[in-house]
């Protein structure tokens, strides 16, 4: 079985709960990721759930919350 290729990221689409820590994730995140970073955010982890549901681009993507 042949590994995967991997491929260049171009850009990243990241969801957070809001917490404590969601500013330092968020700054880190855009600091260290290299390319732009989108960040939509969510009081609950129900909300964040909500938002992957409504994107087609996230929705694909494996998730934990």
């Amino acid at each position: 079985m042949r590994a995967p290729q991997r491929v260049e990221k171009t850009g990243w689409h990241v969801v957070l709960a809001d917490d404590d820590y969601a500013i330092v994730i968020e700054r880190a995140l855009k600091k260290a990721a290299g390319v732009p970073v989108e960040m939509r955010r969510a009081c609950t982890g129900s909300e964040a759930l909500e938002e992957i549901k409504r994107d087609d681009r996230i929705r694909s993507i494996p998730v934990a919350i």
